[in-house]
Order: structure tokens, then sequence, then C-alpha cells
């Protein structure tokens, strides 16, 4: 028995635009983004699979994606706190440049996966956050099709953690704005399509 989850990236937010981290910070989608999402809501409608349920993280960018597709599929959006983005407090929007030349926080965080600047979290309690998330809702919809929309770094630290394999380093495990990923548990979770974005077209990055 295979249990699919869907992964999706949320929409562009201007913060991808300017290269600045938004975590906890709730961001409006672009009219960029709005297209991704229209786009990627055509896509799962025209591929018939048959999805029974959308989860999102209840930020309004992830929320809003995961809307799209939902409506698409006539199906509810469900909120799920658990696949929210990785929240860095003090530093949220920090441009990332700054966050690595001059404040090493990505040496900091990779050195010590307990640390978390204040306000923030753990590196090591986001990758056991969306880990378990993502187990619990196959579990839930053990044999079933699912969509699941969170952010670009939960879902690579998450996806690392749980794969748990050389080949599944976060920095490999980067997702484009509104790209799809085939998640199958059978029931070891394996990642069968990873970043796909030809529903976008080009200038997809």
């Amino acid at each position: 028995m295979t249990t699919r989850l869907w992964l999706v990236r949320h929409g562009q937010i201007q913060a991808n635009v300017d290269g600045r981290w938004h975590g906890s910070t709730d961001s409006p989608l672009t009219a960029a983004g709005q297209a991704q999402v229209a786009a990627t809501g055509a896509w799962f409608k025209a591929q018939e699979r048959p999805i029974t349920a959308v989860y999102a993280s209840p930020l309004q960018r992830t929320f809003n994606t995961a809307a799209g597709i939902a409506d698409a599929l006539g199906l509810p959006t469900q909120p799920e706190p658990a696949l929210r983005e990785y929240g860095i407090g003090v530093l949220e929007d920090t441009p990332f440049a700054t966050l690595k030349d001059e404040l090493g926080f990505f040496e900091r965080i990779f050195g010590d996966g307990a640390w978390a600047p204040e306000g923030g979290e753990a590196r090591e309690a986001v990758e056991q956050r969306i880990q378990d998330i993502l187990a619990a809702l196959a579990t839930r919809h053990a044999g079933e099709e699912i969509v699941v929309v969170s952010h670009g770094a939960a879902l690579a630290l998450g996806l690392a953690r749980l794969l748990a394999s050389p080949d599944h380093h976060w920095a490999t495990l980067h997702k484009n704005n509104c790209a799809v990923s085939e998640l199958c548990f059978t029931p070891a979770p394996e990642l069968r399509q990873f970043n796909m974005t030809a529903h976008l077209g080009e200038g997809s990055a």
C-alpha cells in the first residue's frame, strides 16, 4: 500500500525576490506568486489524481497557495500549524547574504542544532516538527493521496531528517516557489519526484 504526499512550496513573496528570510513573518503572495498558484491548481486538476485532502501552514502565503489548489480540486483547505516555516525570531527579514557572511547564521545552526536566535526556533526542532507532521499525515491518510503546502527551509530540513540518507542533504532539497514533489510512504518514505516546475513555464526559479 502506497501513501502519496504531494509536497508544494508556497508561491512567490517579495522576500523571495529580495533574498530575505521570512520565517514567521506573515507575507502575502506577489502577483507572480498568485499566477504560480493558479498554474499549480490547474496542473493538479489536469492530473486527475485521487487526492482526498489539502493541508497547509496557516501563514497566508502557504494557506492561500493551498486554497488555490484545493479550490481547483473541489476540496477544503485544512490548516496545520506544524507545517509553518522555520522562524528565526529577531533575525527575521534579514538578507540571506547578511545571515551567511556577517552573522555566521548557517555555520551556527549546523554547528549547534539546539541553538536558536532570540524568539526563534532551533534547527533540530524544525527538523523534528516537519518529520513528525509528514509521518503523521501519512498515517492519517494511509493508502490515499494528499497535498501538503509548506515552506522552503522547513521542507528541506524536515525531508533531510525524514529520508536520513547521504543523498538527501538539506542544501540539495531546496524547492522553487510552487514546485511540486512526490513523497511516498510504502511504508518507508521515498522521494520519487522532486522540485517539479514544468507546470509553471519559463522563469519559474
